[in-house]
């Protein structure tokens, strides 16, 4: 058997390359919510001002009154928009990160599949690996069996059915 010292580091590239995409993919939903709760007190901010000023600006107390219950309905408005806004992120932010995570593991998954296949040879368990890699995978490389594998063997006439 040959002792391979180049695989362990390719896996290694490999699962460090994962962890790495799935820290970005993390840092985009975290930098959508941070978005979202900004323009969300931006929002807010806004229209309690707008409808403060509205109210302050009424001369007599009739106008006044209709001004207020007038902010109200405004606010109830307000706030269904903001929970619209954060169903919209909610579905858009997972949708993103859910393809982007997909991309990283399948990737992950051809970078494996490629270090073991560079140093098949030197990996006895490399076939197994392989099987593994390949029922997990989509679109997994198969580079096919290593060298100096047993092929399968041929049924003996005894055993082929009539």
């Amino acid at each position: 058997m040959v002792i391979d010292v180049n695989s362990p580091a390719a896996m290694s590239t490999a699962w460090l390359e994962l962890c790495w995409r799935t820290g970005a993919l993390q840092q985009g939903w975290a930098q959508r919510w941070a978005q979202c709760w900004a323009e969300t007190v931006q929002h807010a901010t806004n229209d309690a001002l707008q409808s403060l000023e509205s109210v302050a600006g009424a001369v007599d107390w009739k106008s006044r009154a209709a001004r207020i219950d007038d902010a109200g309905w405004q606010a109830m408005q307000g706030g269904l928009d903001t929970l619209q806004r954060f169903a919209s992120t909610a579905m858009d932010a997972q949708s993103e990160f859910s393809t982007g995570m997909r991309e990283a593991v399948r990737q992950w998954q051809r970078d494996s599949a490629r270090a073991l296949h560079a140093r098949r040879s030197a990996m006895p368990l490399y076939t197994a690996i392989r099987d593994v890699l390949n029922a997990v995978a989509v679109d997994a490389v198969d580079p096919g069996p290593a060298p100096g594998a047993p092929r399968s063997r041929e049924k003996r006439p005894s055993e082929v059915e009539a």
